[in-house]
């Protein structure tokens, strides 16, 4: 199981404020996801598939970019990122419940 902890970051906040669709960033720090304030507002399905995507990164080292990360969760864990135009931003990441569920199985996450 890996291990990948959530952090807050004044930089993902600045990248929010930058672009809304913008709520967290990966490699600013070995295995954690930097989050803006904002993303803890965010309904769990968005949440988790922002998580996801990011985790996605890590897995991947970073190659392949955007699809890259997507792929990534979809190999190793079966997990199928959607993109969803919301009120929280165009073109958001968005998981399943199922999908949640196997992040929490197979994933340990420190918040």
């Amino acid at each position: 199981m890996i291990k990948i902890r959530i952090k807050h970051c004044s930089e993902a906040d600045e990248e929010h404020a930058a672009s809304f669709r913008q709520y967290a960033h990966t490699f600013h720090y070995p295995n954690i996801i930097c989050v803006a304030k904002a993303f803890w507002k965010l309904p769990e399905g968005y949440l988790m598939g922002i998580l996801a995507h990011e985790i996605g990164h890590i897995l991947s080292d970073g190659k392949g970019g955007e699809e890259g990360a997507n792929r990534e969760m979809y190999k190793r864990y079966g997990i199928h990122i959607q993109y969803v135009d919301s009120e929280y931003g165009r073109n958001l990441e968005y998981i399943s419940k199922e999908d949640i569920r196997t992040i929490f199985n197979r994933i340990n996450i420190i918040f």
